[in-house]
């Protein structure tokens, strides 16, 4: 009887200690730094969608246990990352300081740059840029939120495609009446009714509000001679707006014998009812006539 009590404790011991060891194995992972591979989403595959190796961004990070997802949660998610400075060193993005990933737990990203745009974060309205300028020349970029990431599937290094908060906006023209032997030369190309000031938040959905005062934007203010094929006459990069607004040029206009058919001749498109969209590229392809001048449009959304 004695025996057989024995066995049956030294059973149960090994039991649990098998047990024990799975449940090791399970939580068991490697240590890794929290790193990140930034890049930009572009609007054509003309355009680079490296990021910067000299621009710093910053970031927030939250953690959930590894059998919890950012969308339903059912605890509260634990700060990790409190607007962390990030840069890049030996062509590893990680914050400073470095910080080890908390075991196997989920986390979430959020991120924006460059680290000294003026900005807020809240985990309800994301990255917001607050009064900003278009005419700064800087060019803020948020990401959405990078939910769920996985240790073991990222090895520690998370993709962070980041999104340009403005709209570029860029217009070309030509002439219907080059092939005939006239002349044309643009003079002026302006667009009223355009803000230049505003805040931007990321959530729920990405936008441009608290527009400032609206004003005339003009884009070219030189004498070009506008030929048959299309040229690129100038580009903004502008808030997010709807402008309900012409498109208007001065033009000079010389005969087949090269005397002054007009001169300061102006002309003005339809009005244009696009709404611009954050983070796109908007072409107007414009023919200019000596009587009219039409368009048409060439949307461009992000590719990564």
């Amino acid at each position: 009887m004695r025996y057989n009590i024995a066995y049956i404790l030294l059973v149960a011991l090994l039991t649990l200690t098998a047990c024990t060891n799975d449940e090791k194995e399970y939580d068991y992972s490697p240590d890794l730094n929290i790193t990140f591979s930034p890049a930009v989403t572009v609007s054509t595959r003309a355009m680079s969608a490296t990021y910067p190796e000299d621009v710093p961004f910053g970031i927030w990070a939250y953690s959930l246990p590894h059998n919890q997802k950012w969308s339903t949660a059912t605890s509260e998610p634990a700060l990790l990352l409190d607007n962390s400075y990030v840069t890049c060193s030996d062509n590893i993005w990680q914050p400073e300081p470095s910080i080890m990933w908390p075991g196997n737990d989920k986390l979430t990203f959020f991120a924006y740059a460059p680290y000294d745009a003026d900005m807020t974060f809240t985990k309800e309205r994301g990255v917001e840029f607050n009064d900003f300028d278009a005419t700064s020349g800087l060019i803020p970029m948020y990401t959405n939120p990078i939910t769920d990431c996985d240790k073991e599937l990222t090895n520690g290094c998370v993709a962070l495609p980041f999104i340009q908060t403005l709209t570029k906006v860029e217009f070309k023209v030509c002439s219907s009446i080059a092939h005939v032997g006239f002349r044309m030369f643009l003079k002026s190309l302006v667009i009223d009714n355009i803000a230049q000031r505003g805040s931007f938040n990321s959530l729920p959905e990405p936008k441009w509000g608290n527009l400032g005062d609206k004003t005339s934007l003009e884009l070219c203010n030189d004498s070009i001679e506008v030929g048959m094929s299309l040229k690129t006459v100038g580009f903004r990069m502008l808030l997010s707006q709807a402008p309900n607004s012409a498109i208007k040029f001065i033009v000079d206009i010389y005969d087949d014998k090269g005397e002054l058919y007009a001169e300061d001749f102006e002309l003005k498109t339809d009005i244009i009812k696009d709404t611009w969209g954050v983070g796109k590229y908007y072409t107007y392809n414009i023919v200019l006539s000596n009587y009219d001048a039409t368009f048409t449009t060439d949307i461009f959304d992000n590719i990564k």
